[in-house]
């Protein structure tokens, strides 16, 4: 599942970077200015009683599909339920599993957007569609596996497959005016519906703003400390290959929604080297936005925000589902942009990682029973700032800084309880060389510190900073 939700990504942004002057007026709807009201907004429907039974069917076959992989083609025990087990799953208590951070934080978001675009592509709202993305989640949960079922698979899939669900469901629409078929393989539950109904669902609202392609090479410096001074570890990692992309959907600045969730924007980083990778994915979503320049005399938005981001890296873990509320505006003067964003969040769901476990260390012994993670809460701050001149060039920062702690009950080993302070940034900086390339260096930092309970495990430090080199390609600009 994590190769089909880096490979839809990928696709999808290099095949919407096309101009949509193709578009009928069939193609786009155009949202009464009513529905910009965000009660009315929220519950609009527009779904027929025949749409909301498809998207149930659709939810309730895909299940059903990977229920069957598992049990004959994989021959896991765990899914091979019965009667007998749902009705006893009825009655277990739900529990904080410790199965992979790939299964729980990749795996399981991926098929939650399945969920939701079921819902989506049949034409339900955004809020209809996590309401089917949240009973295909419970379904699984209790009628689906052997085992107790799971609360934090329940809300990481809900909540991540609706932001997944809804980026891959937008932008597959933008791809399909290039090449049907890489919208296909984008959103396959909206091929599927396509399929059975002879009907594409409505187009969203919206179009891409910018997309941003970079092709990188570098190097990277990992450093791990303990507070007991003992077996801390320095690496050099390199050469760097790798590639990303940054994606805005729809003018951030000055934006009023029409749809809820019509307002995103997606950065992916991916590059490796020897005995080395590095995955960064983060999805950062305006559930509601109101525009307030005709109070700032600037393109300013107050919004809502949904969000999802996913680091995997050789030695880092870490996911984080959260909402808030974000502050954007865009100031001009003479040729120089200048664009900032300030946004307060709170992580509902943060799973960072245990580096004793990821990396075997002899200092503390873990039994199996714990994940090399752990599930916690806590605010987060974002900034983000961009400074464009066409002489002098792009300066860009973008930093995340969070403080998690602990949810009660939800270890298996209390010792790892305790505090976690995390911060991230990239810095960049670019210039124009032709047309739409552009040459920069950038560098990427990470930050964790981690006050642990118990004195037998000792604090930990663990800094990663990566300095690239990289050539953009600007597949569409921002105006």
């Amino acid at each position: 599942m994590k190769h089909s939700l880096i490979v839809s990504i990928a696709l999808l942004s290099l095949f919407f970077a096309q101009p949509l002057t193709a578009q009928t007026s069939e193609q786009v709807t155009t949202v009464p200015n009513d529905l910009q009201n965000p009660l009315t907004l929220l519950f609009h429907h527009e779904a027929s009683a025949r749409q909301v039974v498809l998207a149930t069917g659709e939810m309730i076959c895909d299940n059903l599909l990977v229920m069957g992989w598992n049990v004959i083609v994989a021959d896991r025990d765990w899914a091979k339920v019965n009667l007998k087990t749902m009705e006893a799953n009825l009655h277990k208590s739900w529990i904080w599993d410790n199965n992979t951070f790939f299964m729980n934080q990749i795996g399981h978001p991926y098929h939650g957007s399945l969920y939701f675009t079921s819902a989506r592509s049949n034409n339900l709202n955004w809020l209809e569609s996590f309401a089917v993305a949240a009973t295909g989640s419970l379904m699984w949960e209790l009628f689906m596996e052997v085992g107790s079922p799971s609360m934090n698979d329940f809300i990481t899939t809900t909540t991540s497959g609706a932001v997944i669900g809804e980026i891959l469901h937008r932008l597959s629409f933008e791809a399909y005016d290039v090449l049907p078929l890489f919208s296909w393989i984008i959103s396959p539950v909206n091929a599927i519906t396509q399929l059975v109904t002879g009907d594409r669902a409505r187009r969203p609202v919206g179009t891409t703003w910018r997309n941003d392609w970079f092709l990188y090479g570098g190097l990277s410096t990992t450093a791990f400390q303990f507070s007991s001074a003992e077996n801390n570890k320095n690496e050099i990692h390199g050469p760097l290959v790798g590639f990303g992309f940054d994606v805005i959907y729809n003018n951030p600045y000055g934006h009023n929604s029409q749809e809820l969730y019509d307002q995103f924007r997606v950065q992916l980083d991916v590059f490796t080297a020897s005995r080395y990778r590095f995955f960064r994915l983060l999805m950062d979503g305006t559930l509601y936005a109101l525009s307030l320049e005709h109070l700032t005399q600037q393109p300013t938005t107050v919004g809502l925000t949904f969000n999802y981001d996913i680091f995997d890296v050789e030695n880092i873990s870490l996911s984080a589902g959260s909402a808030g509320l974000a502050f954007r505006q865009q100031n001009t003067i003479s040729d120089a942009a200048l664009r900032w964003n300030l946004e307060a969040d709170y992580i509902f769901m943060g799973v960072p990682d245990i580096y004793f476990k990821l990396n075997s260390d002899s200092q503390v012994t873990i039994p199996t029973v714990q994940p090399p993670y752990t599930y916690r809460n806590g605010p987060e701050a974002r900034v983000g700032l961009e400074f464009t001149h066409p002489v002098a060039g792009t300066f860009a920062l973008d930093a995340q800084t969070m403080v998690l702690w602990a949810y009660p009950d939800t270890s298996h080993d209390t010792r790892f309880d305790g505090l976690t302070l995390i911060a991230h940034a990239q810095a960049r900086y670019e210039h124009v060389i032709w047309n739409n390339i552009s040459l920069g260096v950038s560098d990427l930092f990470y930050f964790k510190h981690e006050w642990f309970n118990s004195p037998e495990v000792p604090d930990t430090t663990q800094i990663t900073n990566t300095i690239r080199i990289y050539a953009k390609f600007s597949l569409r600009q921002a105006l």
